[in-house]
């Protein structure tokens, strides 16, 4: 009878052990001594597999990995006592993962569809990365005929198509609306293919429910990433390139797509002491009754057609931003290329005062 009773305690024991949060184990005296390399790191740190360097995962012990449905592979950020847990599904799929990927699967359907299942009500904004995204581009009159990103019930985001590596949006998520969020392609071909990082951000304020410690380091990581309301597209580098949806450089074919409307924002990274932001167009093409509107010049500039005069233009001080309108063409005219710019959100650029250089 002793021996049963040995083998049920050491049961209980070993069950318990395997939901024991081993970020405890920094409080131990004696963790100082410990071999650096194979100190344990908190949960839910960011990582990437290794000899993988294209998903990006969190570290998770691996029965916690296994039971969100993800899948645990090494990688020498998570130590040795978690792996890196990353979540990766194609149409059909579901997850509530903080980071999580939408991707092609190389089969035709009339619709392809994500859903998101937010972690809880303090989520107010899902990042979406198009880490790759190459879908049929628009034809002449800037519809997405065939292959087509949307979020589902989500009017104010435009619907996209043509090649948009590199691209990301902002899904901002209001008290009012459904715990889940579904991505959507419509009407995928063979030779589309996508892949969506899809991150769930926390904002502070949002919920009277208690958080844990965890969920507090979420807040505090996920802050610098939060888009300010109303934007689509937020830049915080200093200085960069951005584009319309649908652009490729070199090539001469790509085109936007019709009934657009957004705002792209830029995060000032000194408000006291910066005076001025600057932007220069490195390509733009765009078609009758379609502009981009840059905020914040002396004479707020609304720039349509090709070849303007100037390619230089300034902000003052405020909300860097900018708006972009495109609408279908009249008939026979075809839709435009679209641009890209470059900007300098440092404020040591030279002629700064000026609405236009």
């Amino acid at each position: 009878m002793h021996v049963n009773y040995f083998v049920i305690f050491s049961l209980i024991v070993g069950i318990e052990c395997a939901f024991f949060d081993y970020t405890d184990v920094f409080s131990d005296d004696l963790y100082q001594y410990w071999d650096k390399n194979a100190r344990i790191v908190n949960q839910n740190r960011e990582c990437r597999a290794d000899g993988d360097q294209q998903l990006v995962g969190v570290c998770k012990n691996i029965a916690e990995c296994a039971w969100s449905g993800g899948v645990s592979r090494r990688s020498t950020t998570c130590g040795f006592l978690s792996q890196c847990c990353t979540h990766r599904q194609s149409c059909n799929g579901r997850t509530s993962a903080k980071v999580s990927y939408f991707t092609s699967n190389q089969q035709t359907a009339n619709s392809c569809d994500y859903t998101v299942q937010l972690m809880n009500r303090n989520i107010c904004q899902l990042r979406l990365d198009f880490v790759q995204m190459n879908l049929e581009k628009p034809n002449d009159n800037g519809q997405c005929a065939n292959g087509s990103f949307s979020v589902v019930n989500f009017n104010n985001i435009p619907t996209i198509c043509g090649t948009n590596n590199g691209q990301h949006m902002y899904v901002h998520i209001t008290g009012g609306q459904p715990n889940s969020v579904t991505l959507n392609i419509q009407n995928p071909t063979v030779s589309n293919s996508w892949l969506i990082k899809v991150t769930q951000l926390y904002c502070p304020g949002t919920s009277i429910l208690p958080l844990g410690l965890g969920q507090y380091r979420d807040m505090a990581q996920d802050f610098p990433m939060l888009a300010p309301p109303g934007c689509l597209q937020y830049n915080t580098g200093r200085t960069g390139n951005f584009s319309s949806f649908g652009y490729s450089s070199g090539d001469t074919s790509s085109k936007y797509s019709a009934g657009q409307r957004y705002t792209i924002c830029f995060k000032n990274p000194d408000p006291v002491r910066n005076q001025c932001m600057k932007f220069v167009l490195q390509e733009f093409n765009l078609a009758q009754d379609t502009f981009l509107f840059v905020v914040g010049g002396t004479t707020p500039e609304r720039l349509t057609g090709t070849g303007l005069t100037t390619n230089t233009f300034y902000t003052y001080p405020g909300i860097y931003s900018v708006y972009f309108q495109s609408a279908a063409p009249p008939n026979g005219i075809p839709i435009g290329q679209g641009f890209l710019i470059s900007y300098d959100t440092s404020g040591s650029a030279p002629n700064c005062g000026s609405s236009i250089a």
